[in-house]
């Protein structure tokens, strides 16, 4: 008998996606503000810097499926996974008096926060189960909002309607080796006979590293951090005063400068960075924000006016269009032709209210200049340099960054005879 085979099967070609994951948030570095002289009013210099993030979002908890009691394999969704970065987790009950809720809200995936009926009953720390039908997860506390939210520490892997239900977990985690072990090529978790109860749920924590790192957009809304320290970045895009700083910023960069205009001295911006990966429609990691204030706007056009053992300054008002924040001014004074920062003495007592223009240094100052005890009176015959600053005297800057105090006015030299 004769057979006949075809020559070739049918042909299908198949990709697989090596990395569907989005990136862990950037972690920022400093972020400082610099004067940069260069125009009249002066303008601010930012500059920032962050970690390259090398791993994906955390898994807070996949749920792998219901043990038997017995040796038993699962799979991750995910693999490779990063050695020593996994968890397997036994739920061993589930709270019942309380602990259990509904959101009240859609919740998205990678939120962070679940809005929710009731609080009451959650706690930082505890593990919870998210349950919608054949779909669960794990994920823990950070925080709890007693009005509405909890807050959790790792993205929500899935979307869930207001049907799921939100209840607390006991949760026992297993030693590797002793209950379980993992390949972390493969993602393939086997459980060892005897160490896992029978019918009880298995979750797993893990990282992937991440392999697909595109580049890093950086966006700069007004404000103080209106979308929090960490954002979405559909969120922070949509925003309708959003400056795109950057969209392409390269995989290998690890900082970032923008001049800004000097109508933005004295102003308070904050920065998102957000790591993107390289798929059609690319994952976006959570952006990273940090807040800065731009340095006041220079003071210009110092003038003086000399008489007996006074100096009267003159100087241009800041611009009405920017400098939101700047209060006012501070005078300095030197002796001698040569200005130096660093033999300087600040003349008036109090800030110079922005609204003002002049200041008097001298005996008839009563109301705004240092006693003559800290600052003698200037003296007939003897040549003096004087700053004016522009001053933030109430600043929410991050502790540690590099900020400017203020603008630095051209220098003055007064002279009496």
């Amino acid at each position: 008998m004769t057979v006949l085979r075809s020559l070739y099967s049918d042909a299908i070609s198949v990709t697989l996606v090596e990395d569907t994951l989005p990136p862990k948030a950037p972690v920022l570095g400093e972020f400082s503000a610099n004067q940069d002289s260069a125009v009249t009013h002066g303008r601010s210099k930012v500059t920032s810097r962050w970690d390259i993030p090398t791993e994906n979002e955390t898994i807070g908890g996949e749920f792998l499926g219901e043990a038997d009691g017995d040796d038993q394999d699962f799979e991750t969704i995910y693999a490779p996974i990063k050695e020593d970065s996994y968890l397997v987790m036994e739920v061993t009950g589930y709270t019942v008096s309380g602990g259990e809720t509904n959101p009240s809200s859609p919740i998205a995936i990678s939120d962070l926060s679940v809005a929710t009926n009731d609080t009451s009953d959650f706690s930082v720390g505890d593990w919870v189960e998210i349950l919608e039908g054949s779909v669960a997860e794990l994920n823990q506390i950070e925080s709890v909002d007693e009005d509405a939210y909890l807050n959790f520490v790792y993205p929500i892997r899935n979307a869930y309607t207001v049907g799921a239900i939100l209840r607390e977990v006991d949760v026992l985690s297993k030693t590797k080796d002793t209950d379980y072990t993992v390949n972390t090529t493969t993602g393939v978790v086997s459980l060892i006979d005897g160490q896992f109860t029978a019918t009880n749920d298995v979750f797993m924590s893990y990282v992937v590293p991440l392999n697909d790192l595109e580049g890093f957009k950086l966006l700069r809304v007004p404000g103080d951090l209106p979308y929090g320290s960490l954002a979405k970045f559909s969120d922070v895009s949509a925003d309708v005063d959003v400056i795109e700083v950057d969209l392409e910023i390269a995989a290998v960069e690890e900082d970032f400068e923008e001049t800004l205009a000097s109508t933005e001295n004295g102003e308070r911006y904050s920065y998102y960075l957000f790591a993107f990966d390289n798929e059609d429609t690319p994952n976006h990691s959570w952006g990273s924000g940090m807040m800065v204030e731009t340095i006041p706007s220079i003071p210009q056009n110092l003038s003086a006016v000399s008489a007996d053992r006074t100096v009267t300054l003159f100087w241009n008002l800041l611009p009405e269009t920017s400098d939101s924040l700047t209060d006012g001014y501070n005078v300095y004074r030197d002796s001698g032709t040569e200005f130096t920062d660093a033999t300087c003495q600040q003349v008036n007592s109090t800030v110079i209210g922005k609204a003002t223009n002049t200041f008097v240094d001298g005996e008839s100052n009563t109301t705004n200049r240092v006693g003559e005890g800290t600052l003698a009176y200037p003296e007939n015959g003897e040549s003096y340099s004087y700053k004016v600053e522009s001053e933030i005297t109430s600043t929410d800057w991050d502790t540690g960054t590099n900020n400017q105090r203020d603008g630095v006015a051209a220098v003055l030299t007064a002279t009496k005879e």
